[in-house]
């Protein structure tokens, strides 16, 4: 089977970012399917480390200083997903994107 994995787009997937635990979820979730004969795609973070059969970057370092700038600038007032922040509709279109043009 493959599995093309989506993680929250406000982190990058690595065992440095432990105040999110969906971020942490889509980690162990790569590690248990990774050994088996699973086919398993990220599409996350530049900074992410993940043990997968293939990282696909859609976001860098400086979109994610961007959106720490941006909560700081708005007072933390909204936490969490907000689906509308350009951050969140670029990561997922181009995410899903890139996923539907590598199925096979």
């Amino acid at each position: 089977m493959r599995f093309h994995v989506l993680p929250p787009p406000h982190a990058a997937t690595n065992l440095e970012y432990i105040s999110c635990a969906f971020t942490q979820k889509v980690l162990k979730w790569i590690r248990m399917f990774e050994p088996t004969t699973h086919d398993v795609f990220h599409y996350g973070n530049e900074q992410s480390q993940v043990d997968c059969t293939e990282h696909i970057s859609v976001t860098t370092a400086e979109d994610l200083s961007d959106s720490l700038k941006w909560h700081i600038r708005n007072k933390g007032i909204d936490h969490g997903y907000n689906p509308l922040r350009d951050g969140f509709i670029f990561d997922r279109t181009y995410a899903i994107l890139s996923a539907a043009c590598s199925v096979r």
